[in-house]
């Protein structure tokens, strides 16, 4: 599976993040198609961790649900979460891969050097993780 991703909703994640350093920040991802189609929206949530909000996020099952309407009302359906790291590498923690959907996208900003990078990751049944690749598309 590629994660199409429309590069305006990419600029919004990163915006998000950098406005959030140096606290994690996530929201939802939201494409056109149940379970395919570009990812053409995002949906920045609070991060409602307060121990250690630069290591981790924590949503409450409301607002979740809440943002999860919100998505369905837009007519578009959720295709997973996103959510930054800011002194650390985009590459999933124990934590997120708990925390992760079976077959939702997982995208992870790293914000810890010069250049931002950007991994999307899809738990598997099995509690492992797989990379997706990343397309941006117009």
């Amino acid at each position: 599976m590629t994660v199409r991703l429309r590069q305006q909703v990419l600029d919004a994640v990163v915006a998000h993040a950098r406005r959030g350093h140096p606290r994690e920040v996530v929201g939802l991802l939201a494409r056109s198609a149940p379970h395919s189609g570009d990812i053409v929206d995002s949906h920045p949530l609070l991060n409602e961790e307060r121990q250690y909000p630069h290591l981790g996020f924590l949503v409450s099952p409301g607002a979740l649900a809440a943002a999860e309407q919100a998505v369905h009302d837009a007519g578009l359906h959720v295709a997973g979460v996103y959510h930054s790291h800011p002194g650390r590498s985009a590459r999933w923690s124990p934590a997120d891969r708990d925390s992760a959907r079976v077959g939702d996208v997982h995208l992870i900003v790293s914000l810890r050097g010069a250049v931002t990078e950007i991994r999307a990751w899809r738990r598997v049944v099995d509690r492992t993780m797989e990379e997706l690749p990343v397309v941006l598309v117009a």
